[in-house]
């Protein structure tokens, strides 16, 4: 990054601050990554619970005969839908982080470059909502923007798409042991 040293003969420190075109230039760039990571968040959440929906599907019976899926292939693929649904919760989680942190880095820049109603600082605000009166951050409405968004979401689809894998893992534990109720 590009800085500007300015010296005030009058003052004892002197100040380093970026220029106005670095300033620029780190925006775009985290801007990019954070459209680059949400976008890519977006695409997951919308995939994972139709292919994990179609494949659940072609596996269970159509019929009335529960037999013509092996139990312990049940078993073993509910598993690992489950496990793999699981991996991609974690990368979830961990996008929420990332997304977070070029949000605040994205907010500290907008305030550098003293923009107002930049997207940042208005996704912090969303996601931290202030009282009325004091300015203390509103827990209640906080919680409440996190589940209406992508948050929100992610805790209720991924956590639903594992169940539905355990689903068929169960389905093959009783067959296994002979408890499937018959049509």
């Amino acid at each position: 990054m590009s800085y500007v040293t300015t010296t005030d003969p009058d003052a004892q420190c002197v100040e380093d601050r970026p220029t106005p075109s670095a300033l620029e230039t780190a925006y775009r760039e985290v801007c990019q990554n954070h459209r680059a990571v949400t976008d890519f968040r977006g695409k997951l959440l919308t995939a994972l619970p139709a292919a994990s929906g179609a494949g659940i599907y072609l596996l269970l019976p159509k019929s009335g005969d529960p037999g013509s899926i092996q139990a312990p292939y049940l078993v073993a693929i509910g598993i690992f839908g489950m496990l793999v649904t699981l991996g991609l919760f974690l990368h979830e989680l961990r996008g929420i982080e990332e997304c977070g942190a070029f949000i605040d880095v994205g907010t500290q820049l907008e305030t550098n470059m003293r923009m107002r109603t930049g997207q940042f600082t208005r996704i912090y605000d969303y996601y931290h909502p202030r009282k009325e009166g004091s300015g203390d951050i509103d827990p209640f409405q906080r919680f409440v923007n996190n589940v209406k968004g992508p948050i929100g979401a992610a805790w209720i689809i991924y956590p639903s798409v594992a169940i539905a894998w355990l689903f068929v893992a169960a389905l093959g534990l009783f067959k296994m042991f002979g408890t499937v109720p018959h049509q």
